[in-house]
């Protein structure tokens, strides 16, 4: 959600921009504007004719939303070859829009940027919100394809939490690629042996890209990170010639406010079970495909695809473990086994250093 904040007097401030200033702040959550932003903030570089699209809308109204949000300096647009295209230029975020109904408040009430995101910081004891998006999609010779989106809002000069870490075979060829705020940069990697031959592989942005991330991104401001590897799946015997998988998912170490997991397999492979664990303590378990939803959390169990989505929840861990079963013995060959059945793959990444994710 989006917050404004207004430091001159609203009499110095022309009729017109006084107007898109209410809609965005006061407007019901359906304002085509309001929509016009959240949309460019999270994918940037769309034409008129593509936001009206997406948002199902007149492409006149469109870009009447768009030069009131240029006129607050929102939003600005470059032409790219033929093409005109809209970005968000300022993301500033915070709790004024929880009431979206609530009159428009005088220029002596209003508070900044930082001091809105000192009061989230207190509200939820986080250093930052972090919404992190993750897909794995495992091919049937076992390879293990991980794209993640991280989007952080930092409401502390505390160090953002760019890193990441995953288990790897020693002598499996590996190789990451981080982007923040849409562009590559490079990366150190440490690490550490792990029981059963493994190793827990950690990422961290080089020192001066770190850097650079927190001196240009105020406390309120955005921060976008963007992991993508491959690597073999590590796997447990299960019974009757299954396989069980651990992906651990750290939560509140780094503040990470919402998840939303989805793990798909390949045609020759069938999940057969799933169990969510939240610090330890079963929350779910699937033994065939369905749904739930408990505690702030929602599940779901298909053929070939996992999903679990979470908000705001108070969890240190959430590891989930799914059973698999190939088609054909020969395609789990090429499999890491890490262990017989009830081993945990995971417990030791997880017990060795938690904060570093």
């Amino acid at each position: 959600m989006v917050f404004l904040y207004w430091r001159k007097s609203l009499e110095e401030t022309p009729p017109e921009l006084r107007e898109a200033y209410r809609s965005l702040l006061c407007g019901p959550r359906s304002d085509l504007a309001w929509q016009a932003y959240s949309m460019l903030a999270e994918e940037p570089g769309m034409t008129v004719e593509e936001l009206a699209e997406r948002l199902g809308a007149n492409h006149l109204r469109v870009r009447r939303a768009l030069w009131s949000l240029e006129r607050l300096g929102l939003v600005g647009r470059r032409v790219e070859g033929r093409s005109e295209k809209w970005y968000a230029t300022r993301r500033v975020y915070g709790v004024v829009r929880l009431n979206p109904y609530t009159p428009l408040p005088g220029s002596d009430e209003l508070a900044g940027v930082d001091e809105l995101a000192e009061l989230l910081r207190r509200l939820a004891g986080l250093e930052h919100f972090v919404a992190r998006s993750v897909e794995w999609y495992l091919k049937r010779d076992g390879t293990l394809i991980y794209r993640e989106k991280r989007r952080i809002i930092r409401l502390s000069d505390r160090p953002l939490p760019l890193s990441y870490a995953t288990i790897v075979a020693p002598n499996d060829p590996y190789r990451a690629s981080l982007r923040v705020n849409g562009e590559p940069v490079e990366y150190d990697e440490y690490r550490v042996p792990l029981p059963g031959g493994l190793e827990a592989v950690y990422i961290y942005p080089h020192r001066g890209v770190q850097e650079r991330a927190e001196a240009s991104t105020p406390v309120g401001g955005n921060v976008y990170l963007e992991v993508e590897d491959s690597k073999r799946i590590v796997v447990c015997r299960g019974k009757g010639g299954a396989y069980v998988a651990c992906f651990p998912n750290p939560m509140a170490h780094r503040g990470i406010y919402t998840l939303d997991y989805e793990f798909r397999a390949a045609g020759q492979l069938r999940l057969i079970a799933a169990e969510v664990l939240v610090d330890g303590y079963r929350l779910a378990r699937l033994d065939r495909p369905g749904r739930g939803e408990s505690m702030g959390y929602t599940w779901e169990l298909e053929t070939q695809r996992f999903r679990l989505k979470c908000e705001a929840v108070r969890a240190g861990w959430i590891n989930v473990l799914l059973t698999l079963e190939p088609r054909y013995r020969s395609d789990a060959e090429s499999w890491i086994e890490a262990g017989g059945e009830g081993c945990d793959p995971c417990r030791p990444l997880v017990a060795y250093d938690a904060p570093l994710l």
